[in-house]
């Protein structure tokens, strides 16, 4: 912790004097005094040098400016990293994810003319509310490769080649074919549970997006009775474990396809 607050002032410094109406006047100052000759303007430009880096990154005002400068820097490099991710997500995904975001600013624009807040407090909550918006679009591109992964195994088909080796192996009288033939069937009824699994998860997903598209419309339902940020980013923190993480899914969905890839490669061949 102590690190962080000795490298604070640094930074505000070095940005008072990378601010542009600094170095304007700065130069200026020394410009006079090349025009006129005279050290006066330099000695008078360097001296309110000194004072305005001495007390600007102590000011308040200019602390919540730099921090709202960056902030919004690094909110529309997010906001280019969302949308290039969205952009994956089926038709249907992309409608729900758009329907969030007007409802999430209009609560959080609400909630901060409320409460008065400054703009750095607004992005301190605006940064908060957008990881709802953000696990929404984790979990819907998750529901995507659940189901492209479901759409791989035929359930029709793969019933259809159960019925057909547990026939073929039931009616064989050859013990080293029916023996094949009951690995393959056992490969067979592997991946037609490693399909009702998938299933499962997709439900599970499902229901995660359900759980987010509800918390969003409960802080609508309930901003109107907040009196402060604080509280809303209490509201959203709360809501979030809700939510869940979308990791949890992604580990159980990473090893089930990595068993349906084992359980192919051992599949004998015709």
């Amino acid at each position: 912790m102590a690190s962080t607050h000795l490298e604070l002032p640094r930074s505000y410094t070095s940005r008072a004097f990378r601010d542009q109406h600094n170095l304007i006047v700065l130069g200026g100052c020394i410009a006079f005094s090349f025009a006129f000759w005279s050290p006066i303007p330099a000695l008078v430009g360097v001296a309110g040098e000194c004072l305005w880096l001495l007390f600007a990154p102590r000011v308040r005002a200019f602390r919540e400016f730099v921090d709202g400068f960056d902030e919004s820097d690094a909110r529309l490099e997010r906001e280019r990293r969302f949308a290039v991710e969205a952009a994956a997500l089926s038709p249907s995904s992309q409608q729900r994810l758009l329907a969030l975001a007007p409802t999430l600013d209009g609560i959080l624009d609400g909630v901060a003319a409320q409460a008065k807040a400054s703009a750095f407090e607004k992005a301190a909550a605006g940064r908060t509310l957008g990881e709802v918006r953000r696990r929404f679009l984790a979990y819907a591109l998750l529901s995507g490769r659940v189901a492209s992964a479901v759409e791989e195994i035929p359930l029709s088909a793969l019933v259809d080649e159960i019925e057909r080796l547990r026939a073929a192996a039931t009616a064989e009288r050859n013990l080293e074919t029916r023996v094949g033939l009951r690995r393959s069937l056992s490969l067979a009824e592997r991946r037609h549970a490693q399909r009702e699994q998938l299933v499962q998860i997709g439900r599970a997903v499902d229901q995660r997006l359900e759980n987010a598209e509800k918390s969003v419309a409960y802080l609508g339902s309930r901003a109107a009775q907040m009196r402060s940020l604080a509280e809303l980013e209490r509201e959203a923190a709360s809501l979030l474990g809700y939510i869940g993480v979308v990791s949890e899914l992604e580990s159980s969905l990473t090893q089930l396809l990595g068993g349906t890839v084992q359980a192919a490669t051992l599949s004998p061949r015709a």
